[in-house]
């Protein structure tokens, strides 16, 4: 328990106390070198915490590197959306009216030689027709035979959300 002058009237106080028992007022203390130097240590000690964990996260950290299996699987995925995206704009600008075109199915095959469309579109009386159209290695075809012979069987990918974020 060390003893302090009190801030008002001078009187030696308690550092415990809450008050001056002479005149009432609130003990202050002050900050000391110590208590300064401690609060600057583990405020320096905190801030190089966070810059190293960061820089370790962003810098040091080893990236995890891609497989070639992976990097086939990212380039096949890229190329079905690049030629799903072909397909839908050729087909869409094809249409009397290309902003009424609402896909319905949108899938690919796992290389992309096989797109498959259903659509509906505002033919020329203003009403709303169904269509299809199979892009079989790029060549595009809208007979049911077809359709019913390339996109009812077999393992295809839905890329429907492409085709409607991009038209």
């Amino acid at each position: 328990m060390a003893l302090i002058n009190c801030h008002e009237c001078s009187k030696q106080v308690s550092t415990q106390a809450k008050n001056c028992p002479a005149c009432g007022a609130p003990v202050k203390l002050k900050m000391t070198k110590q208590s300064w130097a401690a609060l600057l240590f583990s405020f320096v000690i905190i801030v190089g915490t966070v810059l190293g964990v960061d820089y370790y996260n962003n810098v040091l950290k080893p990236k995890p590197s891609i497989s070639p299996e992976e990097l086939k699987r990212k380039e096949l995925e890229s190329n079905r959306t690049h030629l799903v995206i072909t397909a839908t704009k050729s087909v869409k600008m094809g249409m009397r009216n290309p902003d009424s075109v609402k896909w319905e199915t949108v899938i690919v095959n796992e290389d992309g030689s096989v797109i498959c469309l259903q659509y509906r579109a505002q033919n020329g009386f203003g009403g709303l027709s169904r269509g299809y159209v199979t892009f079989v290695r790029n060549k595009p075809s809208e007979s049911s035979s077809v359709w019913n012979k390339q996109c009812v069987k077999g393992k295809f990918y839905d890329l429907k959300s492409v085709a409607d974020f991009i038209n």
